[in-house]
């Protein structure tokens, strides 16, 4: 999983650095993970990740402290090199609980073989394989943040959600500055769940919203994240959607892009998914239940279906720059 770490010496900001390598599931193309992060909207907003031309960098909490990764492509597509910026010095069990979530989040381990197989029956789709050769599943830092996002955005502007999960983050969550970059990490669950639940609605200015999220927090800080990622899908599912203001489309969002629970997608309310579907397999009358249809083809890999279809036709923005 890791290559050997190297210990830097503190910078200007008296920061502790740990730097080292790691590996990557062939295929890997790390350019176009970047890609979609560039223009992914719940994450794009200031503070929250700083993205190079080859390199993004962000903050987590770990043990109720902030800490900066820095993740950059090598001239090995199989190797990214890692740094981890923190105040005090990591733990070893801290540094690679870290790198886990890491290299879960970047899909780091997925083994694409057996979904690529599926795309060269796929005349239509192969194209998009083609150029998206290599892309693994970039998700939320966590499921709790991804639960919070799925509460915040119902019924409010993009830009608006994005103001509120800010506020979160300087509220209940906390900075670190790394070469004159100021990263911002989201709350742990138990950080909320501890917190007063005015104190809570007083930064979410929407009381269902505010006691929504205090009740996710309770959840999640309980609850491991490993059990819902390798629980049957059915069972992590009942169980999200027993959380208040989670319903079906949340619920598979949060399994998808939170969880890695690829064997569902939600066509259904999303339509660029829709327009994807319909501009790859130049078939313009496509509604919601066909794309559903045709992605049954693919099994357990429908998800990376429906990733690889969303992204074919995608453009990203700049992203803040590091």
């Amino acid at each position: 999983m890791m290559a050997a770490e190297r210990h830097e010496p503190l910078d200007s900001k008296l920061l502790h650095t740990v730097s080292g390598e790691l590996l990557v599931q062939a295929p890997a193309d790390f350019a176009h993970m970047l890609s979609f992060m560039r223009g992914f909207a719940p994450l794009a907003g200031a503070g929250e990740q700083c993205l190079g031309r080859s390199s993004v960098a962000a903050a987590r909490m770990v043990d109720g402290r902030p800490v900066v990764f820095e993740l950059s492509a090598t001239d090995d597509p199989e190797r990214l090199a890692y740094r981890l910026h923190s105040e005090i010095a990591l733990s070893f069990d801290a540094r690679v609980r870290l790198l886990r979530r890491v290299r879960f989040q970047f899909g780091l381990d997925d083994d694409l073989a057996a979904f690529y197989g599926l795309a060269d029956r796929d005349r239509s789709f192969s194209r998009v394989v083609t150029q998206l050769y290599g892309m693994h599943h970039v998700k939320f830092p966590s499921v709790f943040e991804i639960a919070c996002w799925a509460v915040l955005m119902q019924r409010e502007p993009m830009a608006r959600a994005r103001q509120t999960k800010r506020a979160l983050m300087e509220r209940f969550g906390a900075s670190l500055e790394v070469e004159g970059y100021v990263h911002w990490a989201f709350p742990e669950a138990r950080t909320i769940a501890e917190a007063s639940p005015s104190a809570l609605a007083d930064v979410v200015r929407h009381s269902r919203k505010a006691a929504a999220i205090f009740t996710l927090a309770r959840a999640f800080a309980e609850m491991p994240e490993e059990f819902l990622r390798t629980v049957p899908y059915a069972e992590a599912e009942a169980w999200l959607r027993a959380l208040p203001m989670i319903g079906d489309f949340s619920a598979t969002f949060i399994l998808f892009r939170g969880l890695g629970r690829m064997q569902r997608f939600a066509a259904a309310q999303n339509e660029h998914l829709v327009e994807a579907a319909r501009r790859v397999y130049h078939a313009p009358t496509l509604s919601d239940a066909d794309v559903s249809r045709m992605g049954e083809r693919y099994g357990e890999w429908r998800g990376y279906w429906a990733l690889y279809l969303r992204a074919s036709g995608f453009v990203g923005g700049e992203g803040a720059a590091c």
